[in-house]
Protein backbone atom coordinates (compact mmCIF):
# COMPACT_ATOMS: atom_id res chain seq x y z
CA UNK A 1 0.00 0.00 0.00
CA UNK A 2 1.20 3.50 -0.82
CA UNK A 3 -0.47 6.78 0.14
CA UNK A 4 -1.01 9.78 -2.11
CA UNK A 5 -1.39 13.04 -0.20
CA UNK A 6 -2.98 15.58 -2.53
CA UNK A 7 -3.54 19.32 -2.46
CA UNK A 8 -4.29 22.19 -4.82
CA UNK A 9 -2.99 25.72 -5.29
CA UNK A 10 -4.20 28.61 -7.41
CA UNK A 11 -3.78 32.33 -7.82
CA UNK A 12 -5.91 34.46 -5.51
CA UNK A 13 -8.69 35.10 -8.05
CA UNK A 14 -8.48 31.65 -9.66
CA UNK A 15 -8.04 33.17 -13.10
CA UNK A 16 -4.56 32.04 -14.17
CA UNK A 17 -3.67 28.49 -13.18
CA UNK A 18 -4.94 25.77 -10.85
CA UNK A 19 -2.34 23.24 -9.80
CA UNK A 20 -3.20 19.90 -8.25
CA UNK A 21 -0.57 17.45 -7.13
CA UNK A 22 1.09 15.85 -4.21
CA UNK A 23 3.41 13.32 -2.71
CA UNK A 24 3.26 9.54 -3.11
CA UNK A 25 5.15 7.20 -0.78
CA UNK A 26 4.72 4.34 1.67
CA UNK A 27 3.63 5.90 4.97
CA UNK A 28 6.70 4.69 6.95
CA UNK A 29 8.98 6.92 4.85
CA UNK A 30 6.91 10.03 5.60
CA UNK A 31 6.50 9.08 9.25
CA UNK A 32 10.29 9.14 9.56
CA UNK A 33 10.36 12.89 8.95
CA UNK A 34 7.09 14.07 10.53
CA UNK A 35 8.86 14.77 13.83
CA UNK A 36 11.66 16.70 12.12
CA UNK A 37 9.09 18.67 10.12
CA UNK A 38 7.14 19.71 13.21
CA UNK A 39 10.31 20.46 15.21
CA UNK A 40 11.45 22.87 12.51
CA UNK A 41 8.10 24.64 12.50
CA UNK A 42 8.01 24.80 16.30
CA UNK A 43 11.44 26.43 16.37
CA UNK A 44 9.87 29.55 14.84
CA UNK A 45 6.43 29.14 16.46
CA UNK A 46 4.81 28.19 13.14
CA UNK A 47 1.72 26.11 13.93
CA UNK A 48 1.43 24.55 10.47
CA UNK A 49 2.96 25.01 7.04
CA UNK A 50 1.16 26.44 4.05
CA UNK A 51 3.17 27.49 1.01
CA UNK A 52 1.14 30.60 0.20
CA UNK A 53 1.32 31.75 3.84
CA UNK A 54 5.08 31.28 3.84
CA UNK A 55 5.49 33.28 0.62
CA UNK A 56 3.04 36.03 1.64
CA UNK A 57 3.71 36.10 5.41
CA UNK A 58 0.11 35.25 6.23
CA UNK A 59 -1.51 32.74 8.58
CA UNK A 60 1.04 31.01 10.81
CA UNK A 61 3.81 33.16 9.32
CA UNK A 62 2.09 36.50 9.97
CA UNK A 63 3.91 37.03 13.28
CA UNK A 64 7.21 37.09 11.37
CA UNK A 65 6.33 40.62 10.21
CA UNK A 66 6.52 42.02 13.73
CA UNK A 67 9.25 39.73 15.05
CA UNK A 68 11.74 40.02 12.17
CA UNK A 69 10.74 43.27 10.46
CA UNK A 70 12.52 43.75 7.11
CA UNK A 71 14.06 40.30 7.49
CA UNK A 72 10.70 38.54 7.83
CA UNK A 73 10.54 37.13 4.30
CA UNK A 74 14.12 35.91 4.45
CA UNK A 75 13.36 34.16 7.73
CA UNK A 76 10.31 32.50 6.15
CA UNK A 77 12.46 31.48 3.18
CA UNK A 78 14.93 29.89 5.61
CA UNK A 79 12.11 27.83 7.12
CA UNK A 80 11.05 26.75 3.64
CA UNK A 81 14.60 25.76 2.70
CA UNK A 82 14.95 23.68 5.87
CA UNK A 83 11.62 21.95 5.23
CA UNK A 84 12.67 21.16 1.67
CA UNK A 85 15.89 19.58 2.98
CA UNK A 86 13.90 17.47 5.42
CA UNK A 87 11.50 16.39 2.69
CA UNK A 88 14.30 15.44 0.31
CA UNK A 89 15.95 13.24 2.94
CA UNK A 90 13.55 10.31 2.31
CA UNK A 91 12.26 8.55 -0.84
CA UNK A 92 9.01 9.83 -2.36
CA UNK A 93 7.57 10.62 -5.78
CA UNK A 94 5.89 13.89 -6.66
CA UNK A 95 3.14 14.46 -9.21
CA UNK A 96 1.58 17.65 -10.48
CA UNK A 97 -0.86 19.11 -12.98
CA UNK A 98 -1.49 22.69 -14.08
CA UNK A 99 -4.90 23.68 -15.45
CA UNK A 100 -4.69 26.82 -17.58
CA UNK A 101 -7.91 28.46 -16.38
CA UNK A 102 -8.46 30.66 -19.45
CA UNK A 103 -8.23 27.69 -21.80
CA UNK A 104 -10.38 25.46 -19.58
CA UNK A 105 -13.13 28.10 -19.41
CA UNK A 106 -12.72 28.87 -23.10
CA UNK A 107 -13.42 25.28 -24.16
CA UNK A 108 -16.60 25.18 -22.04
CA UNK A 109 -17.72 28.46 -23.59
CA UNK A 110 -16.98 27.27 -27.11
CA UNK A 111 -18.54 23.82 -26.56
CA UNK A 112 -21.21 24.14 -23.82
CA UNK A 113 -22.27 20.53 -24.43
CA UNK A 114 -19.04 19.46 -22.70
CA UNK A 115 -20.67 20.37 -19.40
CA UNK A 116 -21.75 16.73 -19.43
CA UNK A 117 -18.11 15.95 -18.69
CA UNK A 118 -16.58 19.01 -17.05
CA UNK A 119 -17.92 21.28 -14.34
CA UNK A 120 -17.37 25.05 -14.45
CA UNK A 121 -14.98 24.66 -11.53
CA UNK A 122 -11.94 22.63 -12.73
CA UNK A 123 -11.21 21.21 -9.27
CA UNK A 124 -13.00 17.89 -9.85
CA UNK A 125 -11.53 17.34 -13.30
CA UNK A 126 -8.01 18.17 -12.13
CA UNK A 127 -8.18 15.84 -9.13
CA UNK A 128 -9.62 13.07 -11.28
CA UNK A 129 -6.78 13.41 -13.78
CA UNK A 130 -4.20 13.45 -10.98
CA UNK A 131 -5.64 10.36 -9.30
CA UNK A 132 -5.66 8.53 -12.62
CA UNK A 133 -2.04 9.44 -13.38
CA UNK A 134 -0.86 8.35 -9.92
CA UNK A 135 -2.73 5.04 -10.05
CA UNK A 136 -1.42 4.33 -13.54
CA UNK A 137 2.16 5.08 -12.45
CA UNK A 138 1.85 2.83 -9.39
CA UNK A 139 0.34 0.06 -11.49
CA UNK A 140 3.22 0.31 -13.96
CA UNK A 141 6.16 0.82 -11.60
CA UNK A 142 5.04 -1.01 -8.45
CA UNK A 143 2.88 -3.96 -9.57
CA UNK A 144 0.76 -5.40 -6.79
CA UNK A 145 0.63 -2.14 -4.83
CA UNK A 146 -2.55 -0.14 -4.20
CA UNK A 147 -3.07 3.57 -3.59
CA UNK A 148 -5.07 5.31 -0.89
CA UNK A 149 -5.71 9.01 -1.45
CA UNK A 150 -5.77 11.64 1.30
CA UNK A 151 -6.89 15.24 0.76
CA UNK A 152 -7.57 18.22 2.97
CA UNK A 153 -11.02 18.25 4.55
CA UNK A 154 -11.82 21.62 2.98
CA UNK A 155 -15.03 22.83 1.40
CA UNK A 156 -13.86 21.24 -1.87
CA UNK A 157 -13.52 17.74 -0.44
CA UNK A 158 -16.87 16.57 -1.85
CA UNK A 159 -15.55 17.41 -5.32
CA UNK A 160 -12.37 15.46 -4.56
CA UNK A 161 -14.44 12.45 -3.46
CA UNK A 162 -16.57 12.84 -6.59
CA UNK A 163 -13.42 12.80 -8.72
CA UNK A 164 -12.31 9.57 -7.04
CA UNK A 165 -15.64 7.83 -7.67
CA UNK A 166 -15.88 9.06 -11.27
CA UNK A 167 -12.34 7.87 -12.03
CA UNK A 168 -13.10 4.43 -10.63
CA UNK A 169 -16.29 4.17 -12.71
CA UNK A 170 -14.73 5.41 -15.95
CA UNK A 171 -11.47 3.47 -15.64
CA UNK A 172 -12.31 0.03 -14.18
CA UNK A 173 -8.85 -1.43 -14.84
CA UNK A 174 -7.05 1.46 -13.12
CA UNK A 175 -9.72 1.31 -10.38
CA UNK A 176 -8.24 -1.96 -9.11
CA UNK A 177 -5.24 0.05 -7.91
CA UNK A 178 -7.36 2.76 -6.24
CA UNK A 179 -8.56 1.75 -2.77
CA UNK A 180 -9.92 4.68 -0.75
CA UNK A 181 -10.12 8.46 -0.49
CA UNK A 182 -10.30 10.20 2.89
CA UNK A 183 -10.25 13.75 4.31
CA UNK A 184 -7.79 14.88 6.97
CA UNK A 185 -7.04 18.26 8.56
CA UNK A 186 -3.97 19.70 6.82
CA UNK A 187 -3.10 21.72 9.92
CA UNK A 188 -2.58 18.46 11.82
CA UNK A 189 -1.24 16.27 9.01
CA UNK A 190 2.39 16.97 8.04
CA UNK A 191 2.25 14.86 4.81
CA UNK A 192 -0.57 17.11 3.54
CA UNK A 193 1.64 20.11 4.32
CA UNK A 194 4.41 18.41 2.34
CA UNK A 195 1.99 17.98 -0.56
CA UNK A 196 1.13 21.68 -0.27
CA UNK A 197 4.82 22.57 -0.53
CA UNK A 198 5.20 20.49 -3.69
CA UNK A 199 2.08 21.80 -5.40
CA UNK A 200 2.93 25.37 -4.38
CA UNK A 201 6.30 25.13 -6.13
CA UNK A 202 4.60 23.65 -9.19
CA UNK A 203 2.02 26.44 -9.34
CA UNK A 204 4.77 29.09 -9.13
CA UNK A 205 6.58 27.38 -11.99
CA UNK A 206 3.41 27.41 -14.09
CA UNK A 207 2.85 31.11 -13.40
CA UNK A 208 6.42 31.91 -14.49
CA UNK A 209 6.09 29.68 -17.58
CA UNK A 210 2.86 31.38 -18.66
CA UNK A 211 4.63 34.74 -18.51
CA UNK A 212 7.56 33.37 -20.51
CA UNK A 213 6.74 30.18 -22.48
CA UNK A 214 10.38 29.94 -23.60
CA UNK A 215 11.42 28.85 -20.13
CA UNK A 216 10.93 25.31 -18.85
CA UNK A 217 8.59 24.46 -16.00
CA UNK A 218 11.41 23.12 -13.87
CA UNK A 219 13.97 25.76 -14.81
CA UNK A 220 14.68 26.84 -11.23
CA UNK A 221 14.41 23.42 -9.60
CA UNK A 222 17.48 21.67 -8.27
CA UNK A 223 18.57 18.31 -9.67
CA UNK A 224 17.46 16.79 -6.37
CA UNK A 225 13.92 18.14 -6.78
CA UNK A 226 13.78 17.02 -10.39
CA UNK A 227 14.81 13.51 -9.39
CA UNK A 228 11.75 13.26 -7.11
CA UNK A 229 9.14 14.68 -9.51
CA UNK A 230 7.77 11.94 -11.75
CA UNK A 231 5.44 13.93 -13.93
CA UNK A 232 3.94 17.40 -14.29
CA UNK A 233 1.09 17.59 -16.79
CA UNK A 234 -0.29 20.62 -18.62
CA UNK A 235 -4.08 20.89 -18.94
CA UNK A 236 -4.54 23.21 -21.90
CA UNK A 237 -7.12 23.46 -24.68
CA UNK A 238 -5.61 20.63 -26.72
CA UNK A 239 -5.51 18.27 -23.75
CA UNK A 240 -9.09 19.08 -22.77
CA UNK A 241 -10.49 18.47 -26.25
CA UNK A 242 -8.50 15.25 -26.63
CA UNK A 243 -9.71 14.02 -23.24
CA UNK A 244 -13.31 14.94 -24.09
CA UNK A 245 -13.19 12.98 -27.35
CA UNK A 246 -11.89 9.89 -25.55
CA UNK A 247 -14.51 10.17 -22.79
CA UNK A 248 -17.38 10.62 -25.24
CA UNK A 249 -16.19 7.62 -27.29
CA UNK A 250 -15.97 5.50 -24.15
CA UNK A 251 -19.45 6.66 -23.03
CA UNK A 252 -20.95 5.67 -26.40
CA UNK A 253 -19.49 2.18 -26.02
CA UNK A 254 -20.81 1.93 -22.47
CA UNK A 255 -17.37 2.11 -20.82
CA UNK A 256 -17.73 5.54 -19.22
CA UNK A 257 -20.44 7.54 -17.47
CA UNK A 258 -21.21 11.18 -18.18
CA UNK A 259 -23.66 13.54 -16.55
CA UNK A 260 -26.95 14.28 -18.32
CA UNK A 261 -26.87 17.64 -20.05
CA UNK A 262 -29.13 20.00 -18.07
CA UNK A 263 -31.55 22.14 -20.02
CA UNK A 264 -30.45 25.76 -19.48
CA UNK A 265 -32.89 28.53 -18.67
CA UNK A 266 -33.49 31.25 -21.33
CA UNK A 267 -31.35 33.63 -19.26
CA UNK A 268 -28.53 31.10 -19.03
CA UNK A 269 -28.77 30.42 -22.78
CA UNK A 270 -28.38 34.14 -23.56
CA UNK A 271 -25.49 34.45 -21.10
CA UNK A 272 -23.66 31.49 -22.61
CA UNK A 273 -24.21 32.68 -26.17
CA UNK A 274 -22.90 36.14 -25.29
CA UNK A 275 -19.84 34.60 -23.65
CA UNK A 276 -19.35 32.28 -26.64
CA UNK A 277 -19.41 35.17 -29.14
CA UNK A 278 -16.95 37.11 -26.98
CA UNK A 279 -14.64 34.10 -26.75
CA UNK A 280 -14.76 33.44 -30.51
CA UNK A 281 -14.01 37.11 -31.25
CA UNK A 282 -11.00 36.85 -28.97
CA UNK A 283 -9.67 33.69 -30.64
CA UNK A 284 -10.16 35.13 -34.13
CA UNK A 285 -8.02 38.11 -33.08
CA UNK A 286 -5.24 35.77 -32.02
CA UNK A 287 -5.76 36.13 -28.24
Amino acid sequence: MVSAYLDESSDKRKQIVLSVGGIVAPDPFLQQIEGLWMDRLNRDNVLYFRYSDCKGLHGSFFHFRKKFGDGAQQRANDVLADLESILLSVPWVGFGLGVIIKEYKGVLTEFPELSTIYMDDPIEAAYGQMMYEIARAVRKNAPGHEVSYIADKSSDYLKVAGAFLATKVNHPVIARTMTTVAPLDDKQTPPLQMADLIVGKIRESFAAWLLNPKRTLNEEWSDEWNSHIANVGIWNRAHMLRSARVTIARARSGRAAIRPLPKPSPTETKRREKARRKYLRGTSNGN
